[in-house]
């Protein structure tokens, strides 16, 4: 899953067939589905896209769908996709929205973005082999969580409960839960495990680890809490709940730490 392969595979798709209907051109036409519309990824994507030599309304054209608080509506969001007639399916992250995708269609090539290893979620057999018409790029953030809980125990020597924010209807929800609960344990920390998968229910699920006595907290890494970075720091913030989160883009909020890798460059 190199970057010069994806690269390729990306001008394959949306290269204008020659012949007739090259005399009368049209744009071709990716579809993109992503968390939420989080600006600075959508121009870290336009850029990769100039470096292949292609730019949104100039010679390709871009549909946007974004299911950060319905995942529900993904097969649909792939069926609206084949029958538009998308050149190339874009998945922004998520494991779910991956697939969705993988699931609708075993022709049109498919490009992702995952925070945890796809191989252990069915999405390709092999990494350095993905096969079929599905490649990307991996973050192997999930597998950082207990890292995450690590680091936050280093800044708060003194700390006894620690909270996680789960996601549950997160593909990796519950192996992210199942890491934490073994990483807190061999730290000696209580664990409280909250929950929220609308952004209605972020204030809540602070309200509830406040009460709980957590000393800080780890936010799962999940297209749904990285689509609303500046709403979570802000709570963390309010609540006075030290948090550690996936992206950098928390920091940037007014987070206390990050630790992970870049989405931006991925």
């Amino acid at each position: 899953m190199r970057r010069r392969a994806i690269l390729w595979l990306l001008a394959s798709a949306v290269a204008i067939p020659s012949g007739s209907r090259a005399t009368e051109p049209t744009r071709p036409l990716i579809g993109y589905v992503g968390g939420a519309r989080v600006p600075h990824l959508l121009d870290a994507f336009q850029r990769g896209l100039k470096e292949a030599g292609y730019a949104e309304g100039e010679n390709i054209t871009i549909e946007y769908r974004w299911v950060a608080e319905d995942y529900s509506a993904l097969p649909s969001v792939m069926d609206e996709f084949i029958t538009s007639k998308v050149r190339l399916i874009v998945v922004g992250g998520g494991t779910q929205a991956v697939q969705a995708a993988k699931a609708a269609t075993t022709t049109i090539p498919i490009i992702f973005l995952a925070g945890a290893d796809p191989s252990k979620f069915g999405i390709v057999a092999n990494l350095n082999r993905p096969e079929g018409n599905l490649t990307g790029v991996t973050l192997f953030a999930g597998e950082l969580a207990g890292k995450r809980l690590a680091l936050l125990r280093d800044l708060m020597s003194n700390a006894r409960t620690v909270g996680a924010l789960i996601n549950p209807l997160s593909t990796s929800g519950k192996a992210r839960a199942i890491e934490l609960t073994a990483a807190a344990r061999g730290l000696g920390l209580g664990l409280v495990i909250a929950e929220a998968s609308r952004r209605d229910a972020l204030q809540p699920a602070f309200e509830r680890l406040k009460a709980e006595g957590v000393e800080g907290v780890v936010v799962q890494n999940d297209v749904f809490f990285n689509s609303y970075p500046d709403a979570l720091a802000s709570l963390a913030a309010r609540f006075r709940i030290p948090a550690i989160f996936e992206g950098r883009e928390y920091a940037a909020a007014g987070g206390l730490l990050s630790y992970g890798p870049s989405r931006a460059d991925a």
